[in-house]
């Protein structure tokens, strides 16, 4: 990567800090796996005033689905199942209410699923994530909330 290209976009996620109510932005690129261009610019805490670096983590939150998509993506293309295979052949542990749901109506956001209700709050409520268990044990007694295909959800 450039010395041009660092400062360019140095100076645009200063810009953004700066314009656009943003506390503060971390950004890597990788490339040929190697860090190329690493920065953190802005507080870490705005109300403490605690500075932004490299080693802060964040939540990856919605970011998540394009890896996971990309995954699913290429295990169909390396021919580990079809994308309009029905999720429950894949997971044996789902009740009958999800019969009928494909991977694809899943990774277009049409298989009715739930994704926003109150026992599905981690983040915000700070409670522990599930594990696979606690998982498969909620998923048997869970049900799709809308018909797959009815609307975009």
């Amino acid at each position: 990567m450039l010395k041009t290209e660092k400062d360019f976009l140095t100076s645009i996620i200063k810009m953004n800090v700066e314009t656009q109510d943003v506390p503060g932005i971390a950004m890597a690129i990788w490339e040929k796996g190697k860090i190329v261009y690493n920065t953190a610019i802005g507080y870490a805490n705005a109300l403490t005033k605690e500075k932004l670096t490299t080693e802060h983590r964040f939540r990856i939150a919605s970011q998540s689905k394009t890896f996971t998509s990309v995954a699913i993506l290429k295990l169909a293309r390396k021919g580990y199942f079809e994308l309009d295979d029905d999720i429950t052949k894949h997971l044996n542990f789902l009740n009958n209410s999800y019969r009928g749901i494909t991977i694809r109506q899943i990774l277009c956001h049409r298989a009715g699923l739930r994704n926003d209700y109150s026992k599905t709050d981690y983040w915000f409520k700070k409670n522990n994530f599930p594990n696979a268990t606690q998982l498969k044990n909620f998923l048997k007694t869970d049900h799709p909330i809308l018909q797959a295909n009815s609307i975009f959800k």
